[in-house]
């Protein structure tokens, strides 16, 4: 919402926070792809061999491992001072938010807002190329979350309309979504390589992670069309609320 609402706030200061909040949030994101790289292998176990299946326990073991040393870290940062300094600011914001000037009203904040969030996300798309990397659709993901928690916050004011935009995006960004956690997962299986057996799993674990990407690879494109459709042309607060 800081980086949404950024051209509407006290610049510097919201620029100062969201780096305080990325820094947390880069150990938060770590210790969550453990989560999901140790759960979608348990799934995963099912779809291959009988080898494989039977030396996933140390893949699975090797997983725990990574995901307790990730705890570790947001504990230990959940237990600096600069942390709970975060979350008074956070909530100092809610309550009063710095606005650069006076807004005359919710409804002419809409326009800009959302008009910024949907035209970064379309130009991202734009430049991904016919065969986008993992970075560059995660990138798209990224944009895509901005846009839906702005349609969000407006949906008390526009109603149906924004409620419309917000699941369009958010079914975008569900598919990729699933192709950012088979990469992430795949990369973390394929890092496990160190055991002779162990690689084995899971190597066979990646593979199947790498065909649930590929499958969202295929429908993605399709969401965004339906984004397109559902974005108003003419003004993002048009609506029936």
């Amino acid at each position: 919402m800081l980086r949404s609402f950024r051209d509407a706030l006290d610049t510097q200061w919201a620029d100062r926070l969201r780096d305080r909040l990325r820094r947390a949030s880069d150990e938060l994101s770590a210790a969550r792809d453990t989560d999901i790289a140790v759960e979608r292998a348990r799934r995963d176990i099912a779809e291959v061999d009988e080898a494989a299946r039977a030396r996933a326990g140390g893949v699975l073991a090797a997983l725990e491992v990574r995901r307790s040393a990730a705890y570790r870290r947001v504990t230990e940062r959940t237990r600096d001072p600069g942390y709970e300094t975060s979350l008074r600011e956070l909530v100092r914001t809610i309550e009063n938010p710095p606005f650069r000037r006076a807004i005359e009203s919710a409804r002419a904040l809409a326009k800009p807002v959302l008009t910024k969030a949907y035209k970064r996300l379309r130009k991202r798309v734009r430049r991904c190329g016919e065969h986008p990397s993992d970075e560059a659709l995660h990138a798209i993901r990224i944009a895509a979350k901005h846009l839906r928690y702005a349609a969000e916050a407006f949906e008390p004011l526009f109603g149906r309309s924004m409620s419309r935009i917000a699941r369009d995006v958010g079914r975008l960004q569900d598919v990729l979504g699933e192709e950012h956690d088979a990469a992430v997962v795949a990369r973390e299986l394929q890092e496990l390589g160190n055991d002779r057996e162990l690689a084995f799993a899971a190597g066979e674990l990646a593979m199947v992670e790498r065909r649930a990407g590929a499958r969202a690879r295929e429908r993605w494109r399709k969401r965004f069309r339906r984004v397109e459709h559902t974005f108003p042309k003419k003004s993002p607060a048009s609506g029936d609320g």
